[in-house]
């Protein structure tokens, strides 16, 4: 604090100035008598035999030199505290201790405590760098809507969402739903990213399997899930100068490009970067809070939901499940595993099966 190094046992009452102490100073070396004050900044050295610290606030000039320049006596107006804000050596952070855990994200706090420890150069783990590409008859959203054509909400939506969970992508642009313009595309984007997320129609995407293998000797991983939406989801790898690339293939689905990016890309990107916590939270709600919902799918499907502070919701995709603004009204996934019945309660009335919900906005109660 500013203020005053004083002799707790002197208790309130005026004191003799015999110092300013300047912050970033060398530190006072005169040993601090009875009946005597230092004038102290925040972040001095406390002098010897001094063990409190009274704030400007708490004390009043009695007299001043004859230029007015320096403050010769002041007065403690309140009996002051033993080692009043003093700080000792290591109280914020101990000789040997832990400062950051390995894996963590480094937030603005944790470089404010790396500069304080004088840590400068340490040891990371590189994000990667993403790029977005939409394929397929689209045009640009400013661009004028063509008769036969529909404005590219994918990559906007993609590119936002990941930046909302601290990704930045860049946007690679539009590929025209044939061979030559997808190969052109791929290797404009693996010049500069390493993680490559395309959306398009299923038969653009047939074709994107087929150019990732017989232009760029890709291994196709998968290219079907059971799962409900995102059934065509692709994921490949490659080797492009000597240097690895990963492509999701997503399906031009707006729901289903969206969902699988939060079910897939975003959880690969973490692994990439060695980044091990979960960022969406997982909870479970009783089926009451929504209508009973049937059973008998044959693959786990995901429906997007708005869960409020009281643990209810509703299905806002239940009916046209690739409805854009669907997206902007839900805040969750909820979990339909196949075959689960939801309505069945135990002898006590409770019910035996429990909704998985995984909720993915930043805020997610509002």
């Amino acid at each position: 604090m500013d203020g005053y190094a004083v002799k707790r046992s002197d208790g309130k009452g005026i004191r003799v100035v015999k110092n300013v102490a300047t912050a970033g100073d060398k530190p006072i070396k005169e040993v601090l008598q009875s009946g005597e004050a230092i004038r102290i900044s925040m972040g001095d050295p406390i002098p010897a035999e001094a063990d409190a610290v009274v704030p400007l606030e708490d004390t009043s000039v009695v007299e001043y030199s004859i230029d007015g320049s320096e403050v010769i006596k002041v007065k403690i107006k309140r009996e002051p505290n033993y080692n009043e804000n003093i700080r000792g050596i290591g109280s914020d952070v101990n000789e040997k201790s832990l400062v950051l855990q390995k894996g963590v994200r480094i937030k603005h706090f944790s470089l404010g405590v790396l500069a304080m420890l004088g840590k400068t150069n340490i040891l990371v783990y590189k994000r990667p760098s993403i790029g977005v590409i939409s394929i397929g008859n689209i045009c640009e959203p400013k661009e004028e809507l063509a008769t036969g054509k529909i404005k590219d909400a994918n990559k906007c939506t993609l590119i936002n969402l990941l930046k909302n969970v601290h990704y930045e992508a860049n946007d690679c642009g539009i590929a025209k739903d044939n061979p030559d313009a997808i190969k052109q595309a791929l290797e404009q984007s693996f010049t500069c990213n390493n993680v490559i997320i395309t959306n398009s129609s299923m038969g653009e995407l047939d074709m994107l399997k087929r150019v990732l293998v017989e232009d760029f000797q890709a291994t196709i991983h998968f290219c079907r899930i059971k799962m409900k939406p995102g059934k065509y989801t692709t994921f490949a790898t490659l080797m492009y100068n000597e240097t690895w690339k990963i492509v999701f293939g997503l399906t031009g689905n707006q729901s289903s490009c969206a969902i699988t990016c939060i079910l897939f890309v975003i959880r690969a990107l973490r692994l990439i970067e060695k980044f091990p916590f979960e960022r969406f939270v997982h909870i479970s709600i009783p089926p009451n809070s929504f209508n009973i919902l049937p059973f008998n799918y044959d693959c786990r499907e995901y429906r997007l939901v708005k869960v409020n502070r009281t643990l209810t919701g509703m299905t806002t995709a239940k009916e046209v499940p690739g409805v854009l603004s669907n997206l902007d009204k839900a805040n969750g996934l909820l979990i339909l595993e196949p075959k689960k019945d939801y309505s069945i309660k135990d002898s006590n009335g409770d019910y035996r099966n429990l909704y998985s919900v995984i909720l993915f906005h930043e805020n997610y109660y509002q």
